[in-house]
């Protein structure tokens, strides 16, 4: 097994393509605009991350109403009760990203990714319950005028 060659344009022909067995290259460039490519896929798990966050805050709101709470208290409940498994995941997207940070390929994936967790552990468990607030509070008000 030979070791680990550097490539360029002069020994890429006899050494790759003119190969005897198969060969693995790896290819990379720091300039590479397709290399830093996978940010969106971050901002895409990380928009999931957020919608699955806002459908457990409304959901629990939705549970506490039908207890009878009242609206005020369901929604603060809300964002208090449901604050720490929202922040466990984000931390946990955070651990889990640090893995990949330092690889150039993937780095604009584990920085989106974790950005977006921790914009959404701080934005979730108050904008959600806030708008769920505005939005039923007013519908509540129109129905008994």
């Amino acid at each position: 097994m030979k070791s680990i060659i550097e490539l360029n344009e002069t020994n890429f022909r006899p050494e790759v393509l003119k190969a005897a067995g198969p060969m693995l290259v790896d290819f990379y460039a720091s300039w590479c605009g397709p290399c830093k490519m996978l940010a969106p896929f971050g901002f895409m798990a990380g928009a999931g991350i957020v919608v699955r966050n806002s459908i457990i805050l409304v959901d629990f709101i939705e549970l506490r109403l039908a207890e009878g709470r009242p609206l005020k208290e369901a929604v603060v409940e809300a964002g208090m009760i449901r604050f720490r498994p929202i922040m466990l995941t984000a931390l946990a997207v955070v651990v889990g990203a640090t893995v990949i940070l330092f690889d150039p390929i993937f780095q604009g994936l584990a920085i989106s990714l974790m950005a977006g967790s921790l914009v959404s552990m701080i934005i979730a468990p108050v904008a959600v319950p806030l708008l769920y607030f505005m939005a039923y509070g007013r519908k509540s008000r129109a129905e008994k005028h």
